[in-house]
């Protein structure tokens, strides 16, 4: 294996058993969006808030975009550029040592997630693990997000390796294990509660990983 793809929200770290939606992070965000429609002069921005997400499909940032004409760069570092990591990392799960055994059986390193860029980096940099991803960080400004089987792809084509060389691990079904593994892709899934998996491999903690992969 060349390259090792870690999902950052659920798999460097945990939330609660809960849903997204119900979580201290998703809260904040929330919080933050509002206040920003609050100064686009609106008068009920709780409401609006909820018509954005109910007419976008939760696509948020795209909302903002068309509907208030906020891009998504400055909707992004304005909500999750916000938040605080000390708060909302209950659980740290990766430790250093896990990374360093990890590059002894693949040289690269590389995070894929769906959240964007400011949050990755920030928490990144609040577990103390940024230096072992360099500029492999890809986020979900754009288009191409999971589980698009492009997301994927466009790290093998970054790296110059094929599919088959790579391992793909996470804790979400659908966007971590289904299509990583039609593409060929080792993958391992975070799976403290024993969910039903497609995924070559199942661990119940992220450090459990050299192991189970070499």
């Amino acid at each position: 294996m060349k390259c090792t793809i870690l999902d950052c929200d659920g798999t460097l770290y945990r939330y609660p058993n809960q849903n997204f939606l119900e979580t201290r992070m998703w809260k904040s965000v929330r919080e933050h969006s509002i206040e920003l429609i609050r100064k686009k002069g609106y008068k009920n921005p709780e409401k609006n808030f909820t018509h954005f997400f109910e007419k976008y499909n939760g696509e948020i940032s795209e909302a903002f975009e068309k509907e208030l004409g906020i891009l998504k760069d400055t909707y992004f570092q304005h909500t999750w550029g916000a938040l605080t990591p000390h708060e909302i990392v209950l659980q740290p799960q990766i430790s250093p040592a896990t990374l360093d055994a990890l590059l002894e059986i693949t040289p690269n390193l590389a995070i894929l997630s769906n959240a964007p860029f400011p949050w990755i980096k920030r928490v990144l940099n609040y577990l103390g693990i940024s230096k072992y991803f360099h500029d492999n960080i890809w986020t979900g400004e754009g288009l191409i997000r999971k589980p698009l089987p492009e997301s994927y792809l466009q790290i093998a084509k970054a790296l110059s390796i094929e599919p088959e060389q790579m391992v793909m691990v996470g804790d979400e079904e659908k966007n971590d294990i289904k299509v990583p593994n039609k593409l060929g892709m080792t993958t391992v899934r975070i799976n403290p509660y024993n969910k039903k998996t497609l995924a070559n491999y199942q661990i119940d903690n992220i450090n459990e990983l050299p192991n189970a992969i070499k």
